[in-house]
Order: structure tokens, then sequence, then C-alpha cells
């Protein structure tokens, strides 16, 4: 059976949609279907990697990391927390863990970058939303696995992942489910990426084309880390820590991760690539993601290429977004209206900036937390 390793990123604010999205996990991921996750903390605090595990019963098979989140967090001086140092040793090496699940690893983000915290803090003007994307490819590093799954705060699992069910993620073996997008619905983000990258012409640029989409997403590993070594080559002369000077600030050129994969996957690696590595979803499966945004994004919602939801980034088909109430039907954030889940996919992503506390949020979507 083919595993992932999930990433999930977060920011001091969105600390509390993070343990929901947690609890989702929990509660629908089947822990066979895990090899481990990563839980990128910011920089600023956290001295060295925590090292935990997935809650699992007696019946779930066993995780165990390969070791390059313990040779990173070795390379940096650091100490383990929440574990002894032989226990994560043993982990590394794959080592027994009597019923616990797949490790859980907590890592500065600093490390998941491969720079220090003097390097990041350097930076002019950083701009967090940039350092966000840049983690998402930078992290293939510290991944084992494949493919990796990469999830932000504010995205819930809302139905069952289970040992039955892999081809869900791998429509085909070895090839992870790829949610396209119109490129339509963010045209500037593509035009961008391309001008900043020296890629331009390569991708057909008709708003029906089909593209990659957004967070959540299944990433592949060789892909991932390739779109970082071209970020390194192209931006930084062959210096990573150049690049990360040339990306992270504010009024930097603007680029964004999956932009940058999919273009790095076809028009450097060669025409085709995404194919190898990626399928759509089979008839009659889940699509990946749903999104529920705001209002302002409807139209964009209207339409990644395989009708599955664009907005916002992708994925938010307006099925989702609106409640019928006494005045009519209204926008899911607006006073009356309420976060509904969607019937047809995996993931719920629940717009963090559309102001509505995670409490109602949680409130709102109690069915996918009971149990």
């Amino acid at each position: 059976m083919q595993q992932i390793t999930i990433v999930t990123l977060s920011t001091f604010r969105d600390l509390g949609r993070m343990l929901a999205g947690m609890a989702s996990l929990r509660r629908h991921l089947a822990p066979e279907l895990l090899r481990e996750l990563l839980l990128l903390c910011p920089w600023q605090v956290g001295k060295a990697l925590v090292v935990g595990h997935w809650p699992a019963g007696p019946s779930a098979l066993v995780g165990s990391a390969t070791g390059r989140e313990y040779l990173v967090l070795r390379a940096s001086g650091s100490s383990v927390s929440g574990a002894t140092n032989a226990s994560a040793a043993s982990l590394a090496e794959g080592g027994p863990c009597g019923c616990c699940g797949p490790p859980v690893w907590v890592v500065p983000e600093h490390l998941a970058l491969g720079t220090s915290r003097q390097e990041l803090a350097a930076v002019p003007n950083m701009y967090g939303y940039k350092l966000q994307m840049v983690l998402k490819m930078a992290v293939s590093g510290l991944v084992s696995t494949s493919h990796y799954l990469v999830l932000d705060s504010d995205v819930l699992l809302v139905r069952p992942l289970s040992a039955v069910t892999p081809h869900w993620l791998f429509p085909q073996p070895g090839r992870a489910l790829y949610q396209p997008q119109r490129r339509g619905a963010h045209a500037d983000w593509w035009s961008a990426t391309e001008a900043a990258l020296g890629l331009a012409g390569c991708l057909s640029a008709s708003p029906e084309a089909r593209v990659f989409g957004v967070t959540p997403a299944l990433l592949a590993t060789e892909l991932a880390a390739a779109t970082a070594r071209f970020w390194a080559d192209r931006l930084g002369g062959g210096s990573w820590a150049a690049a990360l000077r040339a990306m992270l600030p504010r009024g930097a050129p603007f680029l964004t991760e999956y932009c940058s994969y999919h273009l790095v996957s076809e028009c450097v690696l060669g025409s085709g690539t995404l194919e190898r590595y990626h399928a759509p979803r089979l008839p009659g499966a889940p699509r990946l993601y749903q999104g529920l945004w705001r209002g302002r994004r409807r139209a964009d919602r209207k339409g990644s290429a395989d009708g599955d939801g664009g907005g916002g980034g992708g994925g938010g088909g307006s099925g989702g977004n609106k409640t019928s109430g006494g005045g009519g039907a209204v926008e899911w954030h607006q006073p009356g209206g309420r976060a509904e889940v969607c019937e047809d996919c995996l993931f719920l992503v629940v717009q963090s900036n559309a102001g509505v506390p995670e409490a109602r949020v949680v409130s709102d979507l109690e069915q996918v937390f009971a149990g």
C-alpha cells in the first residue's frame, strides 16, 4: 500500500484552525496510509525538532521515519523533545515502536528551508505569505515518501480515508490525485510566475487550459525538489540563500509555488512529466477538495477544467458556499449563513481570512469531528 507524508503549515494566528484540521485527520484518516506527519512551526520559536506519535490502535500498522528529519536534527545541533535521543534514533532507523502510530515531527520553518535562523532573520521585509509558498516546495528535502500532502491550517478532512480507498489518493499506481483548474481562474498568477522564472510561452495561455490547483495538494517529492533547485539556480545564481533573499521580501517579483511546480515539471523536466506523477480522479471517486470562499470570489469559483470549482486559488464550487435562509440564499460567512460539508470531496477548505471564528466553523461542521 502506498503511503504518504502529510505536511501541515500554520502561523501563530491560525493555530486554532490548525488544531481543528488535525482533529479532522485523526477522525477520518486510517493510520496505515500515513508514513509520517510534519508540522511546520514558525521559525521564530522552537529550538529543536519534536517527535511524537500519531495515535493508533493495536490493529493499526506502525509507521516509522526513514531518518531525514533526524539527520537534520543532528546537523542543526538541536536535541529532541518529546522523546529520548535513543528512541528518536530508533525511529530514524525504522526501529520498533510498540503499538504507536506514525511519527509526528514538529519542525521549525528554518530547518525545513535548509537555512539558519540568522539567515532568515536577515531577509529584509519578509512576507509571511511568500514564506508559506516557498516552504511547500523546500520541505521536500525532509520527505521520505514518493508523494506528500500539503495542508494549510484551514483545511479539513471531511470523509473517511481508509485502507480500502487508497485509490482516492492514487488513481493510478505511483500517480497521485491531481485536481486541475482553469488557468483563467488566476491568469495573473501564471503570467507573473512565467515571467519571474523565464518560462513564458511554454504552456498554453488559453484561459481554459488545465493547470495545477492549490492547497490541499498531493505533490511528487521529486518534482517539488526540482522546483526548489530551479528557484536556487534561476533566482539565486545557484545559491539557495540568495534565492530566499530574492523571493521572500514583500514587493519581490511575484510567483506561486504551484505555478512554479507545474512550469518546472513541464517546461524544464520535459513535456508529459506531470502526467507521470499525477492522475485525475477515477469515475465516481471524490474530488480532492472544495473551497468555501468569500462572495467576491464567485467569478473565480466558476470553474476548474474538470468541473470542480476553481476559486480563491481553486476548489470552490458554488454549491457549498450558500445557505438557504429566510431572506433567500446567503453566503456561508455572513450572518444567517452556515458552512456545510461537501458531499463529493475529501477536503474542505474553510477560508481562514473570511472573518469567521474557528469556534463557529467547528460548530457548523460538528459532523466532521463527532465520534
